[in-house]
């Protein structure tokens, strides 16, 4: 779009463009804006004023070969209301010259075609002006641009805001406009009047597991089936190291059971180690799954489970201790030892 933006600044400096070759008449050019789309139609605005100090008519009149089949790029022209028009003495008349563009004009060009004013009184040609027009994609009518946090954390609320430009004179009641990305989706609609201006902010919240890296948002705009503009915004998703922890436990008949719940809620990989303190007496009857390694050191004897969590994965580390068959055991030597004594006496 830069040349484009260079083209309409030019144009800007000759909106009023005259080239006067006699003193006949003067032959000014007026336009808004010089942007067509290929296919397109671009009006200008032609004002002739009689110098003369006796009426006189004028013809406008186009090279043949400015047009098709000879031309690339014009269609036709067209004038409005007439090619031939008729200014009293000192006066000004004005015309309107509609240029046709072929679709298969080159895009992202700057065009000029010449018109040559005569009068029919004399036969001389008193003028001859130019009009200027950039041909743009019809793709490209509508302007984008975006501001985009440098880094957008999975989980967090951020604000982003889309500008759409109109660089037409014409209006568009009814856009319908998609954001599109590998993780987020969101449709809206936009009304765009002639060379509006228009902001669009929404809040952007990314799920909590998005794999960190970069990603590409795509910004079109349809009017029906036509695509009016596009535009590609790169972004960076970072690291959101989120880990939920839960310990629940429960007790039974001689027994007790804990479990450890670790689950990655972010969306990166997390290295964990858990330790849970144990005692020689209760070591003897306690398991565990997934199975721990049993250490030592200054503070006593625990279990400990080194490992990986994915994204989104759960880890689980359930811990049973169970005196029931020692409980058992005791009750089965008491009766040994009770029946013993008792067929002994």
């Amino acid at each position: 779009m830069e040349k484009l933006r260079y083209f309409v600044f030019l144009v800007l400096l000759i909106l009023v463009s005259p080239l006067i070759l006699g003193a006949d008449a003067t032959v000014t050019v007026v336009k808004d804006q010089n942007i067509v789309e290929a296919g397109g139609e671009i009006d200008f605005k032609i004002i002739l004023k009689n110098n003369k100090l006796k009426d006189d008519q004028f013809q406008l009149k186009v090279n043949e070969f400015a047009v098709a089949p000879f031309s690339d790029v014009i269609a036709r022209i067209v004038f409005e209301p007439s090619s031939t028009v008729l200014v009293s003495a000192g006066k000004e008349a004005e015309v309107i010259a509609k240029i046709s563009i072929l679709d298969t004009a080159s895009i992202d060009r700057s065009y000029l075609t010449d018109i040559n004013v005569k009068s029919v009184t004399t036969g001389e040609v008193v003028a001859i002006t130019s009009l200027t027009f950039y041909v743009v994609s019809p793709r490209d009518l509508i302007d984008i641009s975006a501001e985009i946090p440098e880094i957008i954390i999975p989980g967090e609320k951020e604000r982003v805001k889309v500008t759409f430009i109109n660089t037409l004179s014409s209006e568009f009641e009814d856009l319908d406009v998609f954001y599109t990305s590998p993780v987020f989706n969101i449709e809206d609609k936009l009304f765009l009047g002639s060379r509006e201006v228009v902001d669009k902010e929404f809040d952007l919240l990314l799920e909590p597991i998005v794999e960190p890296g970069e990603y590409t948002l795509t910004v079109r705009v349809f009017d029906g089936d036509e695509i009016k503009g596009s535009e590609n915004f790169k972004f960076n998703v970072g690291t959101n190291p989120n880990l939920k922890e839960s310990q629940s436990s429960k007790s039974g008949f001689l027994s007790s059971q804990v479990e450890i719940v670790k689950e990655n809620e972010g969306n990166t990989q997390l290295r964990k180690a858990v330790k849970y303190p144990i005692g020689v007496f209760s070591s003897w009857f306690t398991n565990t799954e997934p199975e721990a390694e049993l250490k030592k050191d200054e503070t006593g004897r625990y279990y400990e489970w080194s490992f990986e969590i994915p994204p989104g994965d759960v880890y689980r580390i359930n811990i049973v201790t169970d005196y029931k068959p020692l409980f058992f055991a005791i009750v089965a030597v008491l009766l040994l030892i009770g029946a013993f004594f008792y067929f002994k006496n």
